[in-house]
């Protein structure tokens, strides 16, 4: 995710942090925001990407090149819900507060402006990338197998960011 990493961070609620909600449990929000996820780990490994929210609001899963092969806006509610899954951050919290990607065109949900992407990945870390796929490929095609009933799955909620 774009913006991430900050070092503004406050203690999450641990009695939070312990729980994990079932999907029927959770709230409208965060059952859309699994499901979002859930195409998201569908793509294939090979192609190095990454799941990224622009600094537009848009969700969008780039490969190596940082090619655009999956993208959907998001409202506030379900940057919130993507937020609320991350230890709380004051700085995250206050940049994308006011943030609405159903507001962008959508010819721009695929040909972003400038500088909404983060830089291709270097040769490198593509190299990098290959060796840890190929080392644990069943590892990750175990995980790729059980994630089609991510529906069963625990999400934990860490934080309670207010973006609106």
């Amino acid at each position: 995710m774009s913006h991430f990493g900050s070092k503004h961070l406050e203690p999450a609620d641990p009695e939070a942090t312990c729980r994990g909600i079932a999907y029927k449990d959770l709230s409208p929000e965060q059952q859309e925001m699994s499901d979002i996820l859930y195409n998201m780990e569908r793509h294939d490994l090979d192609l190095l990407g990454i799941a990224d929210l622009g600094r537009d609001g848009i969700f969008r899963f780039l490969d190596a090149d940082r090619n655009i092969h999956y993208a959907v806006a998001l409202r506030p509610a379900l940057i919130k819900a993507l937020l609320d899954r991350s230890p709380y951050d004051k700085e995250e919290e206050k940049f994308w507060r006011g943030v609405d990607g159903t507001k962008v065109p959508d010819e721009q949900w695929y040909n972003p402006s400038s500088g909404v992407l983060p830089p291709p990945l270097s040769e490198e870390h593509r190299k990098e990338g290959r060796e840890i796929n190929e080392k644990n490929k069943e590892k990750f095609d175990k995980i790729r197998e059980d994630s089609k009933n991510y529906k069963e799955r625990l999400v934990y909620i860490e934080s309670d960011n207010k973006l609106e």
